[in-house]
Parts: C-alpha cells; structure tokens; sequence
C-alpha cells in the first residue's frame, strides 16, 4: 500500500490473512497475531473503498483483550493497537460526507503517532502512520500538518528505515505546494538518488519526480 509493492501479491497476502482475522484465537501468541492481521487487513478494505469492513475492523481492535505480556511487550502491543485503530477511525471520518469529525479523528490519531513514536518506528501494522496521516491532512486541507506528518517518517530512520523513497516523493510534492522550494528540491534529489535504476513499474513516478524537480531548479 506505501511502499510501490507488488499489487498483485499484496491481494494474495490479504487473503491469506483474512483466513487468521476470522479465525477463532486463544492465546497470547495467537491473539497478538490475530491483531496485527485484523489492523493490516483492516487497512487494506480501507484502502480500496470498503467502509463497512474497516469500521468492523475498528471495533474489533477496540474490545481487543490485552494478552498475557509483561513489562515493553505489553506497552508496544497496547499502543499499537491504539494507534491502528486511530488511523482507522481517522480515515473513516474523513471518507464521510460531510465530515465535521474528520479534524479531530485525525488529531487524535496524528497526537498518538508523535507520543508513540517507537512504535511507529518499529511495529510493522503501524511503520506507515505518517504516510497515511500526511494524506488525511492533505485531504482535510491541512498542509502544513501535513509535510510535518510526512517529515517525521516512520520513527526513526537510522534505526528501519521504511518507506523512505515514498516519504521523500511525497514530502517533495507537499513541500512544492506549501511553497517551501529549497525543501521540495532536498527531498526530490533524495528520492531520485535511490531511484537512481527504476524498474517498469515505478518509472512513470520517477519521471514524474524528475520533471518536476527540473521545473523547481528552473524556477
């Protein structure tokens, strides 16, 4: 969904995590996997316009029980589960019309990206929060909340780096329209300079970026 991947494997991967999200799950292990596949496969209906089942995806991960865990395991699991039920609940607000609630579902969710940043960094369900914050806001008319969501990426990126070409393609293009030049031009050379051998299918999108960047330097 972030990252350029291969479409067709990723709708392999959901239905083979939809197999676990209905599953019955007793357990520590058991539930905490059930979790992490109830938020991604919750992401992915998101994603592609299924509100029912995202809304059915929140709710299922706010009765979630906390599991047997001790001490960091039981923060990380609880925030993470915190978290992926923001950004959906977030997104589902946003999606109705009218929204009113949008603003703040966003806020909320976009408070607890900053306040558990670790789990950001480092919890595969939620290493994408600031991407899909940065489009929320953007989607809200926001854009300044927006390259700031976009420019936090996903936690820390000397300690995992995820998702860095996608951050930096799109903090160029919001930068571009907030009008911050010197920072759009920063993080498109960065982009381009790890696209620097595009495959067939990401080519379109870095042509797209070199283009811009060269109307950037000319202006």
């Amino acid at each position: 969904m972030s990252w350029e991947g291969d479409s067709a494997a990723a709708v392999d991967a959901v239905r083979e995590l939809t197999r676990y999200v209905n599953a019955p799950a007793t357990g520590t292990s058991a539930i905490r996997e059930q979790t992490q596949d109830i938020c991604t496969v919750g992401q992915w209906r998101m994603a592609h316009g299924d509100l029912s089942a995202a809304e059915v995806a929140s709710r299922r991960l706010h009765a979630t029980p906390l599991p047997e865990l001790r001490g960091r395991d039981s923060v990380s699991f609880a925030q993470s589960v915190a978290l992926c039920a923001a950004l959906l609940d977030a997104t589902l607000a946003s999606a109705r019309s009218p929204a009113p609630a949008a603003p703040a579902a966003i806020a909320l969710a976009d408070s607890l990206a900053r306040t558990f940043i670790f789990e950001v960094c480092c919890v595969e369900i939620v290493s994408d929060a600031n991407l899909l914050l940065a489009q929320l806001w953007e989607r809200s008319g926001n854009l300044p909340n927006a390259l700031r969501a976009l420019r936090r990426g996903s936690g820390r990126f000397a300690l995992a780096p995820l998702f860095m070409s996608s951050f930096l393609r799109e903090e160029g293009r919001v930068a571009a329209l907030t009008g911050d030049t010197v920072g759009a031009i920063r993080a498109y050379r960065h982009y381009l300079a790890l696209r620097y051998d595009p495959g067939l299918s990401i080519r379109p999108a870095v042509e797209r970026v070199r283009r811009e960047l060269a109307a950037l330097v000319g202006r």
